[in-house]
């Protein structure tokens, strides 16, 4: 626990820093660059958003088939804080960076991880993270080493992917699915292990007792919100809500709300 309230103090004082430099604290709709960064949005009053409902607790669809989340929460906050209306298009989580590149969507928010190769412009970091591993408890697995030539479920294109593959080089990896199909894969012994976020982890393991998460950390990453690469007046001013967000008690009510960061 005092490791992940260490990542969320450091972020809270870089977004006071950055809260500071903002001026006077008004909307970023105010600001003398709105006219430039309200052309890069597709409609000038709103402010489109791609994200994935498959990465509790950053974002799922509750029994009603709404989309929720610590990610759903903070893209309301960014539009009202930017002075626009919310759209959040669902997609798969691969889909989304091809969305922003294409201008489909104004900004992918979907806990992304900085990955140079998806050729986009990267948000200031909103939350740090690890990525991890997890097993089924009798599997008798403990370490990653034990890993090599076992069959992992990862997300296709993800940093969880990347993170897994460079700590288990001699892993059999796949996708079988979204998390909950993954989970379900590893809990029936079709797959011996799942990579992902600590704070998905964390939620799997809480309602399944016969899952466990390996100790050891493969990557430690901050989480990003993602845009069109040439629209960095856009991203200047998502950069600046940002930086109020995390400078105010809905973003710490937030983290107790969807336990992140917590044990």
């Amino acid at each position: 626990m005092k490791k992940h309230l260490l990542k969320v103090l450091t972020l809270l004082m870089a977004a006071a820093v950055l809260l500071c430099a903002c001026g006077d604290g008004k909307n970023a709709a105010d600001s003398g660059a709105q006219e430039s960064w309200q052309k890069q949005l597709i409609s000038k009053d709103k402010l489109v958003v791609g994200m994935c409902s498959d990465y509790p607790p950053y974002e799922s669809l509750n029994a009603s088939g709404e989309i929720e989340g610590f990610d759903v929460d903070m893209a309301k906050e960014l539009a009202e804080l930017m002075g626009l209306e919310l759209e959040i298009k669902q997609m798969e989580f691969s889909q989304i960076v091809t969305a922003v590149q294409m201008g489909q969507v104004d900004i992918g928010v979907s806990a992304f991880a900085y990955k140079a190769d998806r050729d986009v412009l990267f948000s200031d970091p909103y939350i740090e993270t690890d990525q991890v591993m997890v097993v089924t408890k009798n599997s008798g697995i403990t370490q990653l080493s034990q890993l090599a030539g076992k069959k992992i479920g990862a997300g296709t294109g993800t940093s969880c992917e990347e993170a897994a593959m460079k700590a288990v080089p001699e892993g059999v990896f796949s996708n079988p699915g979204d998390y909950n199909i993954m989970f379900a894969a590893l809990q029936s012994g079709a797959i011996d292990a799942v990579a992902c976020n600590d704070q998905v982890a964390k939620g799997y393991i809480s309602a399944n007792d016969d899952l466990a998460q390996i100790e050891e950390i493969m990557a430690t990453e901050g989480t990003h919100v993602i845009a069109m690469k040439g629209h960095d007046d856009l991203m200047g001013a998502v950069n600046e809500a940002i930086g109020k967000y995390m400078g105010s008690s809905a973003y710490t009510t937030a983290l107790e709300k969807w336990e992140i960061g917590q044990e």
